[in-house]
């Protein structure tokens, strides 16, 4: 029987910094957004049929939030429970990990944030790489 490692990342360059202006613009261009024109993988990814005014605001607001956690895990003055994060550096860029196994709940709870964030387009506003992936590692029990 065996697992697969999730590992969910984003990427920036190393000398540019996330903009959280950015990504709180991107969440208020979406809470404008009509229904139809929300980004089609979000709305697959979340389930979501109905994105009329108490939906779309729902979402806004778990966007926000999101975002708010996001940035509490990845900013070097208010870094909170690194243990959601991890960061690498290689060559020009600053790559952020979030990773866990794939038994039961999501890997760490930071993985369903920064799947959100990336599918509404929010990573993409701040900067980050849009080259943005989870990837699958398989792990198998040795026999």
């Amino acid at each position: 029987m065996g697992a697969d490692l999730l590992v969910y990342h984003v990427s920036i360059l190393k000398e540019k910094k996330p903009d959280l202006k950015k990504g709180e613009a991107r969440i208020d261009e979406l809470e404008k957004t009509k229904p139809e024109d929300w980004p089609e993988y979000y709305c697959q990814r979340e389930g979501i049929e109905d994105l009329s005014e108490p939906g779309r605001m729902e979402q806004v607001r778990q966007l926000r939030k999101d975002l708010n956690e996001f940035w509490c895990w990845i900013d070097p003055e208010s870094r909170k429970n690194s243990r959601e994060f991890t960061w690498i550096d290689v060559g020009p860029f600053r790559i952020w990990l979030t990773a866990g196994m794939s038994w039961g709940d999501p890997p760490t709870e930071a993985y369903s944030v920064l799947e959100r964030l990336c599918a509404a387009g929010v990573t993409d506003a701040m900067g980050f790489d849009q080259d943005t992936n989870a990837v699958t590692i398989k792990v198998e029990s040795p026999s």
